[in-house]
């Protein structure tokens, strides 16, 4: 192999290099991206279940007052009935 042959690999060396450290950056960027979506879905979900958690203790206090016992029943079942006012 003469002096062009090796000149010619090394400058597709370098092109393949200038590739890879292009898309070593565009997947940076792309993990970077994940990782805020990934915090703000965290986010969303600990409201959600917070949310959850205060909309199940206002159900089981209506559940109490209306001496509905809810783990015998099914939540549907308990909220018609608590909303029709009559047993089912």
């Amino acid at each position: 192999m003469g002096l062009a042959g090796a000149s010619q690999r090394l400058q597709q060396l370098a092109s393949t290099a200038e590739k890879l450290y292009e898309r070593l950056n565009e997947l940076r960027t792309e993990i970077s991206a994940v990782r805020e979506d990934l915090s703000t879905t965290t986010e969303r979900v600990e409201r959600l279940e917070t949310q959850l958690d205060h909309q199940t203790a206002l159900l089981e206090a209506l559940a109490d007052a209306e001496d509905i016992d809810v783990p015998q029943r099914g939540t549907v079942e308990t909220v018609a009935t608590a909303e029709d006012g009559e047993e089912r």
